[in-house]
């Protein structure tokens, strides 16, 4: 299993550290990082690699589920094709559910198949 980050920003002036620091912190393996739209998935190569190269087990982790997309109908089709591979994504920010167990799940990088811990 491995763990990959994905940082992103909307333009060229805009700074990734703060990103790349906590996905650093957050033990991934590899950080895919971009200054791209988030309004499109067209120009996010990064993200393509990224989602190409995931394998089964594997952990996707954002800093913000908003760095994935600007739309929730590609955030959602990403996160999709995330879990169609059998990887899973780990969100660092609390949701606006936090204590929901499809949120808990989400920040945590849980498997979907395993019941939640109690």
């Amino acid at each position: 299993m491995k763990r990959y980050g994905y940082a992103r920003v909307s333009s060229l002036d805009q700074d990734l550290s703060i990103q790349r620091a906590a996905l650093k912190a957050a033990g991934c393996d590899l950080i895919r990082e971009e200054k791209a739209s988030g309004k499109s998935r067209q120009g996010r190569t990064e993200l393509q690699i990224l989602l190409d190269f995931v394998d089964e087990d594997d952990v996707i982790v954002v800093t913000k589920l908003d760095r994935l997309g600007r739309n929730l109908k590609d955030i959602l089709n990403i996160c999709a094709e995330i879990l169609d591979k059998g990887a899973r994504l780990q969100v660092l920010q609390s949701l606006a559910w936090p204590k929901s167990e499809v949120a808990q799940r989400i920040k945590n990088g849980d498997d979907a198949d395993e019941p939640p811990a109690r």
